[in-house]
Order: C-alpha cells, then sequence, then structure tokens
C-alpha cells in the first residue's frame, strides 16, 4: 500500500489513518529493540512501551519533521526512539536511591525472587518442549514472542479459529504437566 517512502511521506503529512497503522505495525518491535536496549536494565516494561508510543506521537503530531530527502522513515524513527530512550535514561537516573541498607536487603530480596523465577522459567520452558508440533511454535509465537494469533495463523497456513483452539487445549496440557511437576516436588 506504501511502497514508496514518498508516498508514505504525504500520506503521513495529511494524517491519514491507515498510514499511521501501516507504520506502527512495520516499525513497532525494532523501536521496542532500541528503547529496551538502553533502558531495559533500569525501568520497567511500561517504561519501554511509554517511550515506544512516545515516538509514535511525536510522528502523528509533527508528520513534517519527516523528510524522505533526509533519510528513510527506519532511521528517522530510530533516532527518534534513541533520543527518547537517553532522556527517559537520564530522568530515571536522577531518582533518589536508597540508603546502604536498603539497598543491601533489596538486593537480598531480588536475588531470591530471581533465583526462584528462573526456577520456574526453567520448567516452563520443559513444559512447552514436550508439546507437539505444531502446538509448542504457536505458544512460543504467542506467549514469548507476543505475536498476534491471526499472524501465527497466516504464518502456519492455519485457520484462526484452530490457532485459538490449540492456544486453549496446550494452556491445559501445560498446566497439567506443571501440577504433575510440582507434585512431584513436595513428595521428595
Amino acid at each position: 500500500m506504501y511502497d514508496d517512502e514518498q508516498l508514505l511521506e504525504a500520506a503521513l503529512k495529511t494524517r491519514e489513518h491507515g498510514a499511521f497503522e501501516h507504520v506502527m505495525e512495520q516499525y513497532s518491535r525494532l523501536l521496542w529493540v532500541i528503547v529496551a536496549g538502553i533502558i531495559g536494565t533500569v525501568a520497567p516494561r511500561q517504561d519501554i512501551e511509554d517511550c515506544v508510543a512516545d515516538v509514535f506521537f511525536q510522528l502523528w503530531s509533527q508528520p513534517e519533521h519527516f523528510n524522505s530527502s533526509r533519510g528513510n522513515l527506519k532511521s528517522y524513527l530510530s533516532l527518534l526512539a534513541r533520543h527518547k530512550a537517553i532522556d527517559r535514561y537520564r530522568k530515571l537516573s536522577r531518582q533518589p536511591t536508597m540508603n546502604w541498607d536498603e539497598s543491601i536487603l533489596a538486593e537480598d530480596i531480588d536475588f531470591l525472587a530471581q533465583i526462584e523465577q528462573q526456577d520456574n522459567r526453567t520448567e516452563l520452558y520443559n513444559a512447552v518442549a514436550h508439546l507437539k508440533e505444531p502446538d509448542r511454535e504457536i505458544i512460543i509465537r504467542r506467549f514469548f514472542y507476543e505475536e498476534k494469533p491471526a499472524d501465527t495463523a497466516r504464518r502456519l497456513g492455519l485457520p484462526l479459529r484452530e490457532i485459538g483452539n490449540r492456544i486453549y487445549r496446550s494452556k491445559l496440557k501445560l498446566k497439567q504437566f506443571l501440577l504433575g511437576t510440582e507434585q512431584k516436588h513436595e513428595v521428595k
């Protein structure tokens, strides 16, 4: 639909709804990676999402700042995302810190929580590995890569309804597997 960069630029400047949807669909994952690479260690997921949304909002509110003769849209959005993430990082870095005793206690709690979370994650990966194909791939695409069921259906050539059914049945199998593993641990 918007194969030509100049057509896309014109559509953005006239604020065509379809153009913004196209841009968001095309570049949201890239911008997420850029922002998470800068603030992912100091910010929660919500801050990353907000930062990416800020990039798209700036494009929507000031589309005239993008000029395809100076560079492509991908570069422009990447640069915007980088600047917004650096600004967010600086803002988060200025927040007050805990005193020394509180930080030691918080580190201990965080460390124990991380160990427990890692154990749970390992059990979950093991449970997913026991699923048969294409259920395993569907679950991985849906919950690990956060791919929409419609996109998964299109990639795998399956009806959307079947994807939904397979997700539901796979979740039941995973629950049974994980509960079975949990009960085995309690017996020991």
